[in-house]
């Protein structure tokens, strides 16, 4: 999402490709200037113009999905956690988790209760049969239950090492419902995550 500095009439909506998209943001640390966004009458084009920097993308055809109703909108238990603690210990857990299908399970515990914040634990845990455990102990602030969830490490890796933010909050509604990871202070970005089924 892109924000105007001048409103357009009539309102559009257009979805530019991801590689596009990729390849503006990296043309735009360098720009000081507003960019010019210009949209071909039959809308299959646009252009943005930035810094003497022309850049045309063809445009998807289309509405972009309704994304907004795949995002939980309520938690059973949130964890509030530094994002480089638990970044640097998802890193430790994928080393293990590589030879089980990169599965990573999150255990929020601690004195946690009706919905009252206390400084509890959080752990990242990964098995691998022929090499052995990794366990981290994370301190973090829970409100609500103890639970346990498994992710695919890839995934928790890249989410948090992309959040932007000193703290991480990840609310979870259950081991089998999708678990959301925002950046404390950075309300533009929030990451749902989806679980792994594991045996246990």
């Amino acid at each position: 999402t892109l924000t105007l500095t001048k409103p357009v009439t009539p309102e559009m909506t257009i979805v530019v490709p991801a590689r596009s998209y990729a390849e503006l943001m990296r043309i735009l640390p360098d720009a000081e200037e507003a960019i010019e966004i210009t949209v071909t009458p039959n809308k299959s084009q646009v252009l943005f113009h930035v810094a003497g920097i022309d850049l045309v993308s063809r445009l998807v055809e289309g509405q972009f999905p309704n994304y907004e109703p795949v995002i939980p909108t309520a938690h059973t238990s949130r964890a509030v956690l530094d994002r480089e603690s638990f970044l640097a210990g998802a890193r430790r857990a994928s080393i293990f988790a590589r030879d089980s299908a990169n599965i990573v399970k999150i255990e929020l515990g601690g004195e946690a209760g009706d919905g009252v914040a206390t400084t509890a634990h959080a752990a990242d845990v990964a098995h691998a049969a022929d090499v052995g455990d990794a366990a981290d102990a994370l301190e973090a602030t829970l409100e609500g239950q103890s639970t346990t969830i498994a992710f695919n490490a890839r995934y928790l890796v890249d989410v948090l090492s992309n959040l932007g933010a000193e703290e991480a909050a990840l609310e979870l509604s259950g081991p089998l419902a999708p678990g959301v990871i925002r950046g404390i202070g950075k309300d533009d970005y929030v990451h749902v995550i989806m679980p792994v089924r594991t045996a246990s």
